[in-house]
């Protein structure tokens, strides 16, 4: 009896440090691709404000790259970036800039 709950609590042990092991991962995994975003939308933003027209760009990172493209629109520019890590993981962000008034009116991102 005693060692069939020591083999439960023991499984137990072991399903949740795989649990907790997984979500380290993914969170690693997240905040290399939030890191990569911001730098890159700084990067382009900075662009933008000095007025070059950006048309793609695609930055390499130790952990991963990012892809640009742009689209003008007019007053607008839509401006795509996508990021991705070594591993496979996807950060996607659309982002409507005036160009105008130097501002972002929307961004619609998928992760």
């Amino acid at each position: 009896m005693m060692s069939v709950l020591f083999s439960a609590f023991l499984l137990h042990q072991i399903e949740n440090y795989r649990l907790e092991k997984l979500f380290y991962h993914e969170s690693d995994q997240q905040l290399e691709l939030e890191v990569m975003m911001k730098y890159t939308w700084d990067t382009i933003h900075e662009e933008l404000k000095e007025e070059k027209h950006v048309l793609t760009a695609d930055i390499v990172f130790p952990t991963g790259n990012a892809l640009v493209t742009t689209r003008d629109l007019g007053p607008e520019v839509e401006i795509i970036i996508v990021c991705s890590t070594q591993k496979g993981r996807e950060y996607k962000a659309t982002i409507l800039y005036d160009k105008e008034n130097y501002k972002v009116r929307a961004w619609y991102e998928t992760i």
